[in-house]
């Protein structure tokens, strides 16, 4: 309303500085083509106010096409470099091994003939050459997931004995942390590739392990609503609140701010996210800081081999 009164108000002065079309006495007449002459302006300015308006519209929309162009082309340059370099390391895998696995040979001829003094330090050299070997078989993983060469391929896998590998794969990991590892493990089978469900499960018992300095590790299978649901406890430091929406992600960890290469590189968990999305389980999790933490993978159309539920 402010503003049809302000173009009125504009329109009356235009009009009054027009001496013809209001005479000092005018009749019914001309009062009338004088506020005939006033909408006309009205509208007139309305007009030209329109076509500023729809000018400055047009280049909004010139500039707007502009910006989006640009952020297609670089989400397009940017999309298309992550896929070359994702090439780069699922095709570089073998050569990028082999450094390492020639340290390795060297580390073992060395062990094998040093002087008890030396074995402290060769010690450390074994240590440091595991941890980079763990660090870029995590980074060919992930090149390998992000590109699509991992394909997994759904078959009748045993869940429990899946678990008990685990287990024992990082059993001694537990011994030396003094750390107790226990499982629960009923007889359960479901349709998913085994090689992804044995990784998914060894990154969650390991992360859980890594994270937990007293108490123990408890690794359970339950059925739940028709899925299968291994469950991994832990006694460790907890997730705090605000980087729970991030430990999923790349490169993420919540508990090396130094970025010590021994504790890895924040891949595990993202890992596991990336192989729930092609095997169409998922991963979820919950903490207390402090108390511990719970995190689940529930396996879809779990089989128990006699068809009762749990």
């Amino acid at each position: 309303m402010s503003g049809n009164s302000e173009l009125r108000r504009r329109a009356e002065r235009r009009v009054a500085a027009s001496p013809e079309i209001v005479p000092k006495k005018a009749s019914d007449l001309r009062r009338l083509v004088h506020e005939l002459r006033v909408h006309q302006i009205e509208l007139e300015m309305q007009n030209e106010d329109l076509r500023q308006t729809e000018e400055a519209l047009r280049k909004s929309q010139r500039l707007l096409s502009i910006a989006l162009d640009s952020t297609t082309a670089a989400k397009t340059e940017a999309a298309q470099a992550a896929q070359t370099q994702l090439r780069f390391f699922a095709a570089a895998s073998h050569d990028l091994r082999q450094p390492f696995q020639a340290m390795r040979l060297f580390f073992e001829v060395l062990n094998q003939s040093a002087a008890d003094h030396q074995r402290p330090a060769l010690g450390l050299l074994g240590k440091s050459i595991k941890s980079a070997e763990d660090l870029l078989g995590e980074l060919l993983e992930m090149s390998r997931l992000r590109s699509g060469q991992i394909q997994v391929v759904p078959a009748a896998t045993k869940i429990d004995e899946v678990i008990a590998e685990v287990v024992a794969d990082l059993s001694l990991v537990a011994d030396n942390k003094g750390v107790a590892l226990k499982a629960f493990m009923p007889a359960v089978e479901a349709s998913i590739d085994r090689s992804a469900l044995r990784r998914m499960c060894f990154n969650l018992v390991a992360n859980a392990l890594k994270f937990t300095k007293d108490g123990g590790v408890l690794v359970g299978i339950r059925r739940r609503a028709g899925n299968a649901v291994v469950e991994v406890w832990d006694t460790g430091i907890g997730v705090e609140p605000d980087k729970a929406a991030h430990i999923f992600d790349e490169f993420y960890q919540i508990d090396n701010p130094a970025r010590d290469a021994s504790k890895g590189i924040g891949l595990g968990l993202a890992i596991i996210n990336h192989l729930c999305k092609q095997t169409g389980c998922q991963v979820s999790f919950a903490s207390r800081v402090g108390r511990g933490s719970v995190f689940r993978l529930v396996i879809p159309a779990y089989d128990n081999g006699a068809g009762g539920a749990g």
